[in-house]
């Protein structure tokens, strides 16, 4: 029935018309079994805040004081994801109302926030060895607190610094 004269998209067509009942319950199961997933999935934000800091001591001694800068920013970070920031960070910014009101204990909820939140140290390789770059990301249901978590985070570790740094 078919010659070499059929091109390939006239050979598709017919294909497709004489399987179309199974394209068409294909597409059925697969719309089926997605939609589930977009209904009742929670929306989940992402907030990411850069922090970028810069040791101006160094002009002299760039390679010895790097390894400093490190050790004190991750003494930074050990201090604000302690449980006492991290709670207070919780009350004031009213986060994981279900999980508290539901009575979870507070360590818990302090453990589910140290989850959610992710810190990471990059160098910068642009002239200046001595930067460091601080990405804080936090994930979060509430596009607000998704924002307002890694801002005070951030807020918190300039103070930190200052702090330690006079």
């Amino acid at each position: 029935q078919s010659s070499f004269r059929d091109s390939g998209f006239d050979v598709a067509l017919s294909v497709l018309r004489r399987r179309k009942v199974a394209g068409v319950i294909a597409f059925a199961a697969t719309l089926s079994l997605a939609l589930p997933f977009v209904y009742f999935l929670p929306n989940i934000y992402r907030g990411v805040t850069t922090v970028i800091v810069d040791n101006p001591d160094a002009v002299s001694l760039v390679r010895a004081s790097v390894p400093e800068l490190e050790t004190r920013l991750v003494t930074i970070q050990q201090e604000l994801l302690s449980r006492a920031r991290l709670s207070d960070l919780i009350v004031r910014l009213n986060l994981y109302q279900g999980s508290r009101s539901h009575g979870a204990p507070l360590s818990a909820v302090v453990e589910t926030m140290r989850r959610d939140i992710h810190i990471e140290l990059s160098h910068s390789d642009r002239g200046r060895p001595t930067t460091i770059g601080l990405k804080i990301s936090y994930i979060g249901l509430d596009p607000r607190s998704a924002a307002a978590v890694p801002n005070a985070l951030a807020a918190l570790y300039a103070e930190e610094n200052m702090r330690i740094r006079e």
